[in-house]
């Protein structure tokens, strides 16, 4: 398992955090902004290792059949769709708010064809 890796990530946020309290106590609104972002990309990515464990790991997985094989390609079908429509927005340069509502989306479908897939609801 990718324990070192993940552990630097968390303790990454976990300064980002203190950093985050003290710009809070000092009156510091877009570092303190700054710094929750940054503790959340860095949960975000502790996240993602431990979730490529499980798609690694086979003695965690158990296989689904029929439907929710048949599910699975209408969302990544759809997740694509809002990737692409993502795209030509960022190309556009405008639309924040649309281009946030794909990005969450897409987010939001993949993770739940990743909890079917690992057995998980």
């Amino acid at each position: 398992m990718r324990e070192k890796e993940i552990g630097e990530s968390l303790g990454s946020a976990a300064g980002f955090v203190e950093n985050a309290m003290e710009d809070l106590k000092e009156g510091r609104p877009e570092e303190l902004d700054l710094n929750i972002w940054k503790a959340l990309e860095s949960i975000e990515y502790a996240a993602f290792l431990l979730s490529l464990e499980d798609i690694l790991s086979p003695e965690k997985r158990t296989r689904h059949k029929g439907e929710k094989g048949q599910e699975d390609a209408v969302s990544l079908t759809n997740t694509l769709d809002l990737l692409r429509e993502g795209v030509k927005i960022a190309d556009l340069g405008s639309e924040s708010r649309s281009l946030s509502k794909c990005v969450w989306n897409a987010r939001r479908i993949l993770l739940r064809v990743q909890r079917n897939r690992l057995g998980r609801s």
